[in-house]
């Protein structure tokens, strides 16, 4: 990772950039993962200041069928439980190089020790399984200094992942024995916005200090993801979905569109640093709910006591 900062009296920086790539235990099981970021402040003139921060990041994960997934824990195919159950004096391959299969099972020749477990030098060879993703995180705000201790603050941000999925299972061993080998493709898209605007004032008079919050807040997502998985691979040698399939079916269609609204406020209140007061209130609403119970409202109080504070505690 590398990592950039600076300041002077009006603007203020920082930028860092970072690469990692990280290899499984298991054969092909590695993640890739590039990402940067910068963040930006600026007093534009006396009481107003101005700022953004992004990021952005790019992954890929590269993960063959381990059978660690939930509901996989028995899984024959998971390479995992493959190498803890499998036969270990049967060779992989045959002596002219060829998988040593015998159907859908190892090839296990003279040996004595059944065995119903496909061959995983076939799964971790033939079999593939990677998800790519992007993601943009952003945020721009103005902060406004309307009079002594009352700030207006306004903030939009927006966050949109991409997600690409593929995967292909062979004809010969594993999963894709039953319907002759097969691939999957999916990309889903998840976008949302975000504005929240809010008025805080913060004084102190005297013995007295007072702080004040009002606000409110809209949010919107957006969820749209659209593929196929494609079946009975009519040339040996494909293992892409953009090869020749015979059979092709709907998978992984999402579509989704949600808002969230939200006013809120709080107040606190203590005098000499010794008790103190405070209160919160705040309506929700969600677009997902039924008609007529959309909002919600949710509130607290509470009271405190700082007893160190007293003349007859503090020795």
């Amino acid at each position: 990772a590398l990592n950039f900062s600076g300041a002077n009296e009006k603007t203020s920086y920082y930028v860092s950039l970072g690469y990692s790539n990280q290899e499984g235990f298991i054969q092909k099981n590695s993640f890739e993962r590039k990402s940067g970021r910068v963040n930006l402040d600026h007093k534009l003139f006396k009481g107003v200041t101005i700022g953004t921060n992004f990021s952005y990041s790019n992954t890929l994960n590269k993960a063959p069928n381990t059978g660690s997934l939930p509901g996989q824990t028995f899984s024959t195919v998971g390479l995992g439980r493959l190498a803890i159950v499998l036969p270990p004096n049967v060779a992989a391959y045959n002596e002219d190089g060829s998988y040593n299969m015998n159907g859908s099972a190892v090839g296990l020749g003279a040996n004595t020790i059944a065995s119903n477990y496909p061959n995983s030098a076939v799964l971790i060879n033939e079999d593939s399984n990677t998800s790519e993703s992007d993601r943009i995180i952003g945020n721009i705000y103005a902060s406004i200094q309307l009079l002594k201790g009352l700030t207006l603050k306004t903030s939009y941000g927006l966050d949109n992942l991409k997600v690409d999925n593929n995967s292909f299972v062979n004809r010969l061993q594993g999963d894709g024995v039953a319907y002759n080998g097969g691939a999957t493709s999916n990309f889903v898209k998840n976008n949302r916005w975000n504005w929240s605007n809010t008025l805080n004032y913060n004084n102190t008079f005297g013995s007295h200090s007072l702080g004040v919050l009002v606000g409110a807040e809209d949010q919107s997502t957006s969820s749209n993801g659209y593929g196929a998985t494609r079946q009975n691979v009519i040339d040996p040698f494909i293992k892409v979905y953009q090869g020749a399939f015979g059979i092709i079916t709907p998978a992984g269609l999402v579509q989704g569109d949600n808002t969230f609204r939200s006013y809120f406020g709080s107040l606190s209140y203590d005098y000499k640093k010794k008790y103190y007061l405070s209160g919160s209130f705040r309506r929700d609403g969600y677009s997902g709910l039924s008609a007529g119970n959309k909002y919600g409202n949710f509130g607290g109080a509470s009271a405190g006591w700082a007893i160190s504070e007293e003349e007859f505690y503090k020795n």
